[in-house]
């Protein structure tokens, strides 16, 4: 996908949750947006794909390989990774001026709702960077230099990864992270959508509206110790050699995965 999509996560506590979701709200997902096909690899070299028309065939390529990625209509995605001793995860991205995002997003994450997302969000490409990504400036031996991309804070085990366009908490996991959602809504002017498992906020209307609302949403994210702040990461090194750079690398993930 290009700089300008619109990605769409969701978690589930285990693969088993996941199965549910996969019969309620896949045909809805099929027939919305537009996917024809899945297959192992990226869009540019497929393997292993198949034709997918309804919830059923997509369960019998999960069940076969584990894992699937999804090609169709300015669609494509990698899904279903299941995974016991990690969250298992949907998601798919789409381009940022595909008027689908904005006529379907409601029944997206009520299909995740009654599905059993315990976490789930929607939101450009560039905010999602904004919130997670950090560039390392590297210096090498020679005396060329590079820079480093790495995402922080992405474990929604242990904390709520960030607020964005959409984010969806339900109220079990709203309980285990001790969030108050009404207390983030109120606090980000969110419009909210109550679901039946748990609360959806919206934001702002349109995904691409996040920059005029980001130092707001950010002072937000600072000021509420259950939720990730890229500003959690502190000082970041610059000029390091290649080993010194991975090190530190490898130790901030300890701290945030």
């Amino acid at each position: 996908m290009d700089k300008d999509s619109v990605d769409f996560k969701a978690y589930f506590r285990c693969a088993a949750d996941v199965l549910p979701w996969i019969s309620t709200g896949f045909d809805n997902l099929i027939s919305n947006f537009g996917f024809g096909e899945c297959g192992q690899g990226d869009a540019h070299s497929k393997e292993q794909t198949a034709p997918i028309g309804c919830a059923a065939d997509l369960l019998h390529y999960v069940e076969r390989f584990g894992d699937c990625n999804f090609y169709g209509d300015n669609c494509e995605g990698n899904m279903f990774r299941f995974e016991n001793d990690v969250p298992s995860h949907v998601y798919f991205g789409t381009q940022a001026g595909d008027p689908r995002i904005m006529l379907h997003r409601r029944q997206l994450f009520d299909d995740l709702d009654a599905g059993g997302a315990w976490y789930a969000y929607a939101c450009c490409w560039s905010e999602y960077v904004a919130r997670h990504g950090v560039l390392i400036p590297v210096t090498f031996p020679h005396g060329g230099t590079t820079s480093w991309e790495l995402r922080f804070g992405e474990d929604c085990r242990e904390y709520l990864p960030g607020l964005y366009w959409l984010t969806y908490v339900s109220r079990d996991y709203c309980q285990q992270l001790n969030v108050d959602a009404d207390e983030l809504a109120r606090k980000t002017n969110a419009s909210v959508v109550k679901l039946r498992n748990g609360m959806l906020l919206e934001l702002y209307e349109h995904p691409e509206d996040w920059q005029s609302r980001n130092e707001a949403i950010q002072e937000v994210i600072d000021a509420t110790p259950c939720v990730f702040s890229i500003r959690d990461i502190g000082a970041i090194p610059h000029g390091l050699p290649p080993a010194k750079a991975r090190e530190w690398m490898e130790n901030m993930k300890k701290d945030w995965r």
